[in-house]
């Protein structure tokens, strides 16, 4: 097994849904490892989903967001 496929299978399927601080984009949740966090965003008024589909950051930077109130729970 690669070190990329070790990584992958240590990854947990959350679900969790978020919104931005105005409220206009929604976030669910995909993934979560020790140091990657992915997810699919919309916008809340029309439904259309952001490009990229999935789009990822650093669990470290996305825990920050929350923490500074941009992202909140819905």
């Amino acid at each position: 097994m690669s070190p990329i496929d070790a990584g992958a299978a240590e990854d947990e399927v959350i679900g969790e849904r978020y919104l931005t601080r105005d409220g206009k984009i929604r976030m669910v949740l995909l993934t979560k490892s020790s140091r990657l966090v992915s997810w699919t965003a919309e916008y809340v008024k029309t439904g259309q989903a952001l490009e990229p589909i999935v789009q990822k950051a650093f669990l470290k930077t996305f825990l920050h967001l929350i923490s500074m109130g941009m992202i909140v729970k819905e």
